[in-house]
């Protein structure tokens, strides 16, 4: 699942400084195929499921950010996911790891 345009992710995402690449999917959440991915490939991933994710599946060699290691995880999905008072820490979490990357 993708967090698109008008997402609570999507939000927080550009509050760190990030652009969404889901954002040009005018819809909120979306299952993104392979191919959507392969034609419009992220520079970083920010990963909130278990493990990593080459793990999950092969396919996430083919994409640069993974095969780099642009990967993005360790954040509890709650912080950054769910509205609420932990939500400013989420954000602030998530900057401090993009930062790596910029």
């Amino acid at each position: 699942m993708v967090a698109g345009k008008g997402s609570l992710p999507d939000t927080v995402i550009r509050l760190t400084g990030g652009k969404n690449i889901a954002a040009e999917v005018n819809q909120e959440y979306f299952k993104a195929s392979y191919d959507w991915l392969l034609q419009n490939p992220p520079d970083v991933i920010v990963w909130t499921a278990s493990g990593s994710p080459e793990q999950s599946h092969s396919f996430w060699k083919q994409l640069e950010a993974v095969r780099k290691g642009w990967v993005v995880t360790g954040i509890d999905p709650d912080l950054i996911q769910r509205p609420g008072p932990r939500l400013p820490d989420g954000i602030g979490m998530l900057r401090t790891k993009l930062e790596h990357f910029r």
